[in-house]
């Protein structure tokens, strides 16, 4: 992939785009001592009674982590029902978990691009944390994402900060004694990876197959990316994942949010993030001392050839056309 888009285009802005934030994340969480920007998490849930509760129950122990040392501190937790039918939250959400957050129901499923973009327009603090209903937060992690954010603040630059995942099975998960393990270590593609056929979205990106990539470690924690705007078959704005990040709610909501283009599967936080890195030039930032468990169901999960064809569709159309697109012609459109 080369800077193939018009000027002022998405493409040509986040290609161009200097993410050099010069400090180092880790200390910066290590030492700071600042205050923390407030914060609503939105979290999608479609017939997730499997992983929901297990979900909220380590975000609240967060929560209560992060008021120990900021009492004062103010979030909300909004959970966006997008139409269950055999599951739904209201049932399936544990009571003493119910009476802490805020559910929007959804009257029939309209994908989790519409669901996101719910949560957002009904949020009111300073963040927006997105989150998945099948992640699961160590307790440290949360905080580490508001003192980088908070740090931010202070040096009067802005950034959008994402964690790294340990793909774990669920049945793993539950019978094991010692889940703190899951934290301290993960299979992250963004950590280390062997770049696979399936992968593939152009015909161009076959020559990476086979290729070993350590795409943190050698581009300084996104610090150094390539000034040509791509890392391998990568542009900046695919480092985010939907499972945990946050981003300035207002330019969120100014730039009307996840994309609809996108909603069955792939690019739907990357259609949000390049908008706020075309618009606002914003950082994207890793937080790495501790990482997010994302669970899955070996037996449930997507067939891996429709997912690969999905995958293929919307990188299609997030490449070849989305990103062509005038900037101010994206913005406008609505939640």
């Amino acid at each position: 992939m080369t800077n193939r888009y018009l000027k002022n285009s998405m493409g040509d802005l986040i290609l161009k785009h200097d993410n050099n934030y010069h400090f180092v994340a880790s200390k910066v969480i290590d030492t700071f001592k600042g205050g923390i920007p407030s914060a609503s998490v939105i979290i999608p849930y479609f017939e997730s009674r499997k992983t929901i509760n297990c979900c909220l129950e380590y975000l609240f122990e967060s929560i209560n982590f992060v008021k120990k040392q900021y009492k004062e501190w103010k979030v909300e937790v909004t959970v966006i029902d997008d139409g269950s039918v055999n599951f739904p939250a209201r049932k399936f959400i544990k009571k003493s978990l119910f009476k802490h957050i805020n559910l929007i129901v959804q009257p029939e499923n309209k994908g989790i691009t519409e669901a996101r973009n719910t949560g957002l327009s009904n949020s009111k603090n300073q963040l927006a944390i997105y989150m998945d209903s099948d992640i699961i937060l160590p307790k440290d992690l949360l905080l580490n994402h508001l003192k980088l954010q908070g740090f931010c603040q202070t040096k009067k630059q802005s950034c959008i900060s994402f964690s790294l995942f340990n793909f774990t099975d669920m049945e793993e998960w539950h019978k094991s004694s010692n889940k703190e393990r899951f934290f301290k270590t993960n299979n992250d593609f963004r950590e280390k990876c062997l770049y696979e056929d399936t992968w593939i979205g152009y015909e161009d990106d076959k020559k990476f197959i086979g290729n070993k990539f350590t795409i943190l470690e050698t581009t300084k924690y996104l610090s150094d990316w390539p000034k040509s705007g791509q890392f391998g078959p990568w542009c900046l704005a695919n480092m985010v994942l939907g499972g945990f990040f946050t981003v300035d709610r207002g330019k969120a909501i100014e730039i009307n949010g996840c994309s609809p283009y996108f909603g069955k599967y792939g690019f739907v936080e990357t259609s949000l993030v390049t908008k706020v890195l075309a618009k606002f030039d914003d950082f994207i930032i890793p937080v790495i001392k501790s990482h997010a468990v994302h669970l899955f169901n070996k037996q449930a999960s997507f067939d891996k050839s429709k997912r690969d064809l999905l995958f293929r569709k919307a990188h299609d159309l997030y490449f070849n056309h989305y990103l062509k697109f005038d900037l101010i012609k994206v913005i406008n459109e609505k939640i």
